[in-house]
């Protein structure tokens, strides 16, 4: 990653996901700066994080680092959304995962993260039908999902593929088991999903405009599910766009439903939320003029 400041020209967000990004580069930190004090071209800019970049450090060792410092979400730029890829919360299948983390610790270091941004929306993914994933390995996934509450889950099932470091071992768990295992979780999400977004309704927030469809038909609205609060989709005759907040990852998780007219790809506008699903808000714009 370049240090100059001319590469962020015309930037609105910035994610570092940790897959692709050094934790311990020097040039991150300057980024990290430059988010907090810099003007010009970071002026308004947003930055989100995955695994290890700075608006999250991976599991114990880089939490720890973030309770040390405290540094990073006091840059009011990162935006309160966490990408938590817990795999699953069963210690046992976690240790033969391979994934060096405590549920337990966990839980404790969400609740604090919590704490320091009570607007903080977590994503998460599981992935059941491990090698010698139990029943009662699945019910204590469950249970922490219940307990934890995450805003987004994505879900698969294991798939016994050569050159991954799991083939050595026996793949045990029958395949419909895989998939009704599966099935459970995500219905136990749906409730959790909607309950969750229910508490955020009559909120004003900031949407970015990703897309705006011609009309409800061309978004395939009637297709989205919505089941509390208000559905003003059969007033909304003309166009229709489809954005996110801070909480919502581009092309991963869900979004906000609005009236689109006037609004392009990129546009940032405020609206209130007013009705939701398991998955996304329906939203009404309450700023025709000054929006961001």
């Amino acid at each position: 990653m370049s240090g100059r400041p001319e590469m962020f020209e015309g930037v609105d967000e910035i994610w570092l996901d940790g897959e692709f990004v050094d934790f311990e580069d020097a040039q991150i930190h300057v980024l990290t700066h430059a988010l907090h004090y810099g003007t010009g071209v970071f002026e308004g800019v947003r930055c989100y994080g995955t695994e290890e970049g700075p608006a999250i450090f991976r599991w114990e060792e880089h939490l720890d680092r973030f309770y040390d410092s405290g540094e990073v979400y006091d840059i009011e730029k990162v935006v309160d959304y966490l990408d938590l890829p817990i795999q699953h919360a069963s210690p046992r299948v976690l240790e033969r995962m391979n994934r060096g983390y405590d549920p337990d610790r966990l839980r404790r270091q969400i609740d604090e993260l919590r704490s320091i941004r009570p607007d903080l929306m977590l994503r998460t993914t599981a992935l059941l039908g491990f090698p010698g994933e139990t029943e009662e390995d699945v019910v204590a996934l469950m249970d922490f999902l219940d307990e934890v509450r995450f805003d987004h889950l994505a879900t698969f099932v294991y798939s016994h593929e050569q050159r991954t470091s799991a083939f050595h071992l026996d793949d045990d768990v029958d395949p419909e088991d895989k998939e009704d295992r599966r099935a459970r979780v995500e219905a136990l999400q749906w409730d959790l999903g909607l309950e969750v977004k229910r508490a955020r309704l009559d909120r004003e927030v900031e949407v970015m405009i990703d897309e705006v469809h011609a009309d409800t038909d061309e978004a395939g609205l009637e297709a989205v599910p919505f089941e509390d609060g208000a559905d003003p989709r059969g007033a909304w005759t003309g166009p229709v766009a489809f954005g996110r907040s801070e909480g919502f990852c581009y092309e991963i998780d869900g979004g906000i439903w609005m009236p689109g007219e006037d609004l392009s790809p990129g546009d940032v506008v405020r609206a209130r939320l007013v009705g939701c699903g398991p998955f996304d808000f329906l939203a009404e714009r309450t700023t025709l003029e000054g929006d961001a």
